[in-house]
């Protein structure tokens, strides 16, 4: 696996709150496509019970290996991922045991509209 960048490096001056970055860093069925502008919050990290649209990267030997988008929201017996974006659930313990971990909350999405 090689490495990519991660969304925070796309972005070196992200620390914390609310930013906009580029859809094609994290697709997502027709959630998120290239194009789309995200408005992501990197200070909320917590899949909560409400649920949401999350980025996400996967972390392989210390190295950040995928970044994307997932809908995601806490059971109680885990939390419940959607891969595709297409509604095939799954429920797992934690991110942690598919070395993923939550970078930021999808607030918004912008998507270009003209219909020229």
């Amino acid at each position: 696996m090689s490495a990519v960048t991660p969304i925070r490096a796309s972005k070196a001056h992200i620390r914390d709150g609310q930013q906009l970055i580029d859809g094609k860093l994290c697709t997502y069925g027709d959630a998120i496509r290239v194009g789309d502008i995200v408005k992501a919050n990197f200070s909320r990290t917590d899949v909560s019970t409400g649920g949401g649209l999350f980025l996400l990267e996967h972390v392989h030997d210390g190295h950040v290996t995928w970044t994307g988008c997932r809908r995601m929201t806490r059971l109680p017996n885990g939390i419940a991922l959607d891969d595709s974006g297409d509604g095939d659930w799954q429920t797992v313990g934690d991110l942690a045991s598919r070395n993923l971990r939550v970078v930021a909350t999808v607030e918004a999405v912008y998507r270009d509209v003209y219909r020229g």
